[in-house]
């Protein structure tokens, strides 16, 4: 089926011990999503032969690549050969040869001084892929096309209003993970839900993870519900969709917690009042705070009246009435100067 797992293993079969193992051409996945599982060849060590019969003939097998390969479309697919290249060193005679002892060893030890080179490939395999079924899709399917169990967990369980918990979803199991998307779910109201973020684990004997961090804050006191996790996925050797499911938590939410941040007030109409120490320098902050561009005051009459040489506030209307900003507030009481931007 479209994206189930075919795992692919590259394999060498010999009868006499070879070294200098390279390979010549890795396989290309055209058409399929590969994921990497074991590559003893990239190590130079192959691990321990194991003993099989092939043909009638007795051969050592070493491993030499392993591959999980997920089809991304219909048909027929090809699974390309690996290439390799070796030295060996040929035996002389076989068994039940008949050869004077002496003269035997004597081969043996002029043949190990003249290695020979070796080289083959392995045979492309054709993969005849059928599209999923549209009949019995559940809602909660996302892609997935294996055999997989899902579970959820909280950080914390009870919190301060505003505060925010982490909840992680798992999908494990044996499959293509990384196509799952994240289980759909109808969150509660007053509980905010931030952009989820999700990472693949795996591990070489096949079974890999999915998971999905989502960071949800309480707005108000009380007692909430994060909704079950439901994953919908197709089960190739059944032929048909399955659903698992991870329970709902409980998530409690306490008293008033920490304030969430109090949005930006507009300025009143007739401006606002701060701290500085001459009126110039009160317009020329208010005009840098604004990002004003000097070419955009040129033309603009500044009065500035000082009642006695003190300041004790500065109050700026703004430039085409429009946008206001702070001025600083700063001097001596009772005196006053107004500096106004028309």
């Amino acid at each position: 089926y479209k994206g189930q797992r075919v795992v692919v293993s590259y394999y060498l079969y010999q009868r006499v011990r070879v070294n200098n193992l390279q390979v010549d051409k890795f396989p290309v996945f055209d058409g399929f999503l590969r994921e990497d599982l074991e590559l003893p060849i990239m190590g130079q060590r192959l691990g321990g032969a194991e003993s099989v019969v092939l043909d009638g003939v007795a051969y050592d097998r070493l491993l030499l690549a392993r591959y999980a390969a997920y089809p991304l479309k219909e048909g027929r697919l090809s699974i390309d050969s690996m290439a390799i290249k070796a030295n060996y060193y040929a035996r002389s005679g076989g068994v039940g040869d008949e050869q004077d002892p002496v003269e035997n060893l004597f081969q043996n030890f002029m043949q190990q001084l003249e290695p020979r080179t070796w080289s083959n490939r392995s045979d492309p395999v054709q993969v005849e892929v059928q599209p999923l079924p549209l009949e019995g899709r559940p809602a909660s399917f996302t892609g997935g096309v294996g055999d997989f169990e899902v579970t959820s967990v909280v950080d914390k369980s009870s919190v301060r209003v505003n505060e925010p918990v982490t909840l992680v979803v798992k999908v494990e199991g044996r499959g293509n993970v990384g196509a799952i998307g994240q289980p759909p779910v109808r969150w509660p109201e007053d509980l905010e839900v931030y952009e989820t973020k999700s990472r693949v684990t795996g591990s070489p004997g096949g079974v890999s993870a999915k998971i999905f961090e989502t960071l949800l804050i309480p707005r108000k006191a009380g007692k909430f519900t994060v909704p079950e996790q439901e994953l919908g996925y197709f089960s190739p050797p059944e032929g048909r969709y399955r659903v698992k499911k991870a329970a709902a938590i409980d998530l409690v939410a306490e008293g008033q917690g920490g304030e969430a941040p109090a949005p930006a007030q507009p300025a009143g109409p007739q401006g606002t009042l701060a701290q500085k120490g001459d009126a110039d320098g009160a317009i020329a902050e208010f005009r840098a705070a604004l990002a004003v561009d000097e070419r955009e005051l040129v033309g603009e009459r500044v009065d500035a009246r000082d009642v006695d040489g003190s300041v004790e506030h500065v109050e700026l209307s703004g430039i085409g009435l429009e946008r206001r900003k702070a001025a600083i507030r700063r001097g001596h009481r009772g005196q006053a100067a107004r500096a106004a931007v028309r």
